[in-house]
Parts: C-alpha cells; structure tokens; sequence
C-alpha cells in the first residue's frame, strides 16, 4: 500500500488570517489510455485540487458535491475547458476502493486513499 505524504506544504491565505492545509485524500486510478491522479487539499474540507496526473493538467472550475475524508466518500463535478493544459469535463464520485472517474466517454475504477489511514 503507497504511503501518502506527511503533509503537504499548502497554505490559504484568507483576509486577516492563515489557515494551515495539508493533504486530506488521494485518487488514483488508470485504464488502457492512462492514468489519473488527483490530490484534496485542505483542512477537514476540500480548499484545492491538485492534477498529479496526467502531469502539467489543470482543472477549471469544479464543484464538490459531497466529500468526507474520515468516510472516504468523494462527488465532485468539473466543468472542463477547452484550453490548452485543462482536463475536459468529468464527475468523480464514490467511496473507498470503488470511486467512478467518468471521464471524455470514459469509466475509470479507481481508489480513494485518506491521510487517516496511515497515521498512527
């Protein structure tokens, strides 16, 4: 079982104040044409999305329509874009070991991984 990172060096800043995020969870799942990674970033609540594959892809505007880390359960819909280095459209949604990526016509069984299961 891979090891998620200690913690991610991510900060929001908001008006008057700084607020410490760290990785929540991990999505990882492939398919014969590739494999997409994306990492949930915040504190107890999703603060940002980072595409750690396919590498140099970006997303555009996205909602969360349910997420719980301590339940390993994830729906998030991305709108997608048209331009150069953004992910076309897709919903994510499921939990623990059978989280749905459908994404341009296609079905991606993959794993949600949560930071809790791996601390001590």
């Amino acid at each position: 079982m891979k090891r998620l990172p200690q913690l991610a060096a991510a900060f929001l800043l908001l008006p008057g104040q700084a607020l410490a995020t760290n990785t929540l969870c991990d999505f990882d799942g492939a398919d014969k044409s590739g494999r997409y990674s994306f990492e949930f970033i915040g504190s107890g609540e999703i603060a940002m999305i980072q595409v750690n594959e396919p590498r140099s892809m970006r997303l555009a505007s996205y909602d969360v329509h349910d997420f719980s880390y301590r339940e390993r359960r994830v729906h998030i819909v991305h709108a997608g874009s048209d331009k150069q280095g953004f992910l076309p459209a897709f919903t994510l949604k499921g939990s623990g070991e059978h989280v749905l990526l459908s994404i341009a016509g296609r079905s991606i069984v993959g794993e949600l991984t949560c930071q809790w299961q791996h601390d001590a």
